[in-house]
C-alpha cells in the first residue's frame, strides 16, 4: 500500500533529520500534530535499518526537543525502544545513554502519559538483564503525568520501584522485570492509589505477589495476563474474612496450597479471564472442579493440560455460551475434541487455540464457525491434519498454524479452494513455525509443490493478505 504524500514528508524529514534540524524557524511553524507524527517516525528509526553512523544517537537525542509538541498531547506515549539500538552494548553505555533521553524527555515533554524502555531490537542484548541505576528511577520520578511504564528488557531494584510508584499517582498500567536486593529481605508490597494492572515478569516471590494483591485490592491484572501462552500461575493465599478483589486475570492451578475451600468467585467477583493449570491433579480433578465453576463473567478461558473430556466438557458447558477467546493446551494427557462440538458450545467465540489436541472432526465439513476470526492450532502429533474444513470459516484473519503435519491431497485441495475464492477472503496474516515437509526426496517434493502452491494463490487471491 503506498503511503500519502504526508506520510512520505514525514518519513523524509526522520531519515534527515541532521538537515532539517537546522531550520529552527521552519520547524517553529509545524503544527502540535505534525510535530507528533514526526517524533514518532524518528523513535522509530534503528540502528539495524539505519546507514548512520555511531554517532547517531546523540543526534537524535539532540534533534529531539525541536519537534517535541510543547503543550500536551493526549495519550502521548514514547517507545525508546529503536533508539536504544544506537546505544553501545554495556551496561555503563545503557544507563548513561538512558538518562540522557530520560532527562530530555522530562525537560520538554513532561506531559508524556506512557513510556516504554526496552532492548527487544539490539541483536546484542543476549547476554542476561542490565540493572537500571538509581539516577534513572530519579528521572523517572520527575515523569509525573505517567499513566503507563514499561521496562521490559532491563532490570529495576524492588526499592527503585516503590519510590517510583510511591511519586507516580497516575501511574495505572505498570510492567516491570525486578532486581531483589536480598538485603532488604522481606518485601513490603507496593502501594498505588491508581494501579490496575501491574505485570511482574519475574515475580518468583509469591508471597509478595499475594500481598501486593491485598494491598491493592483494586488491581484487576497481577504479575500476568490469563490469557497469554505461559504455564504461569500464582498462588494467593486467602483469608476467610478477606474482602473481594477486583481482580480479572485469573490464574490458578486447582489444587493450590491454602486456596480457600469455598467458591473462588466470592473472592474474585469480576475474573473475566480465567486460566487453570493442572500438574499432578488428574486423580482429584472432580474434587476441585467445582471452586472453579462458578463465576459469571468469564469471556476468556485458558486450560492447561486438562486431564480428561469430561473436565473439558464441564468448562465448557458453564462457560461456553459467552466465551470469546478459548485455549486448551495439552502436552502430558491425551485429549480430543471436536470443532462442532466447540462451535455449537460456544457461538461467540472469536478466538481459539488447540495444542496436543486430537481433533476427531477435522475431516468432516463444518456448518457453523462461531465468529472466529483468530486460529493458532498445532495439532497432536501422528497423524496428517485436514486444514480445507476449519479454513473453510469465513471471518478468518489469522491463521497460525505450528508444527502442523499437512495431508498431501489436501494441501491441494486448499490452494484449489483460494484460487476459487472461496475459503479465506478476510485473512491478513498466515504464520506457520514448522517445516511442513515429509522426510525423503520423493514425498517431500510434492509436498514442497503443494505448498508452493498454496502461497503463490494466496498473494494472488488473498485480497486482505498482509505480505512481509
Amino acid at each position: 500500500m503506498s503511503k500519502n504524500l504526508f506520510g512520505l514528508t514525514i518519513d523524509v524529514i526522520a531519515n534527515n533529520i541532521k538537515h532539517f534540524s537546522a531550520h529552527h524557524e521552519k520547524i517553529s511553524q509545524l503544527s502540535k500534530l505534525e510535530k507528533y507524527f514526526i517524533v514518532r517516525r524518528i523513535l522509530r528509526l534503528n540502528k539495524r535499518e539505519s546507514e548512520k553512523g555511531d554517532d547517531e544517537f546523540d543526534l537524535i537525542l539532540n534533534v529531539l526537543p525541536l519537534f517535541l509538541p510543547a503543550t500536551p498531547v493526549k495519550n502521548f506515549g514514547i517507545h525508546l525502544e529503536n533508539l536504544m539500538t544506537f546505544c553501545p552494548d554495556t551496561a555503563s553505555a545503557t544507563n548513561s545513554h538512558l538518562t540522557e533521553a530520560l532527562q530530555v524527555i522530562a525537560t520538554h515533554a513532561p506531559y508524556v502519559s506512557g513510556l516504554t524502555l526496552s532492548a527487544r531490537k539490539n541483536l546484542m542484548m543476549d547476554k542476561g538483564y542490565y540493572v537500571l541505576n538509581h539516577s534513572i528511577s530519579l528521572d523517572l520520578r520527575e515523569l509525573e503525568n505517567l499513566e503507563v511504564l514499561q521496562i521490559v528488557d532491563y532490570l529495576i531494584r524492588f526499592r527503585d520501584l516503590a519510590a517510583i510508584s510511591k511519586k507516580l499517582k497516575k501511574l495505572t498500567f505498570l510492567e516491570v522485570k525486578i532486581f531483589f536486593d536480598a538485603t532488604l529481605y522481606p518485601y513490603k508490597p507496593i502501594r498505588t492509589s491508581n494501579l490496575m494492572i501491574n505485570l511482574v515478569r519475574n515475580l518468583d516471590k509469591l508471597k509478595l505477589t499475594a500481598n501486593s494483591l491485598i494491598a491493592n485490592p483494586h488491581l484487576e491484572i497481577v504479575q500476568s495476563y490469563a490469557n497469554d501462552r505461559w504455564r504461569s500461575i500464582y498462588h494467593i493465599i486467602i483469608k476467610p474474612s478477606q474482602n473481594p478483589f477486583s481482580l480479572k486475570h485469573l490464574s490458578v492451578r486447582p489444587r493450590m496450597p491454602r486456596m480457600a475451600n469455598g467458591d473462588l468467585n466470592r473472592f474474585f467477583p469480576n475474573v473475566t479471564h480465567l486460566k487453570v493449570v493442572w500438574f499432578d491433579e488428574r486423580d482429584l480433578a472432580e474434587r476441585y472442579l467445582p471452586n472453579l465453576l462458578h463465576f459469571s463473567n468469564i469471556l476468556s478461558l485458558v486450560l492447561f493440560d486438562c486431564p480428561s473430556v469430561q473436565v473439558l466438557d464441564r468448562f465448557l458447558e458453564q462457560y461456553g455460551s459467552n466465551l470469546r477467546n478459548l485455549a486448551i493446551k495439552n502436552f502430558n494427557y491425551n485429549l480430543h475434541c471436536r470443532f462442532g462440538t466447540i462451535f455449537n458450545v460456544c457461538p461467540n467465540l472469536e478466538r481459539l487455540a488447540l495444542s496436543g489436541v486430537d481433533m476427531l472432526d477435522d475431516s468432516t465439513p463444518l456448518e457453523h464457525f462461531a465468529n472466529i476470526s483468530m486460529l493458532d492450532w498445532t495439532p497432536k502429533s501422528g497423524r496428517y491434519s485436514i486444514l480445507s474444513n476449519i479454513l473453510a470459516a469465513p471471518n478468518l484473519e489469522i491463521v497460525d498454524l505450528g508444527s502442523v503435519n499437512f495431508d498431501l491431497e489436501d494441501l491441494k485441495n486448499v490452494a484449489t479452494l483460494i484460487a476459487q475464492q472461496k475459503i479465506l477472503q478476510n485473512l491478513e496474516l498466515f504464520l506457520q513455525n514448522r517445516n511442513p515437509f515429509l522426510d525423503g526426496e520423493e514425498a517431500s517434493s510434492s509436498f514442497i509443490q503443494a505448498f508452493q502452491d498454496v502461497v503463490q494463490n494466496a498473494f494472488s487471491y488473498l485480497p486482505k493478505l498482509f505480505e512481509p
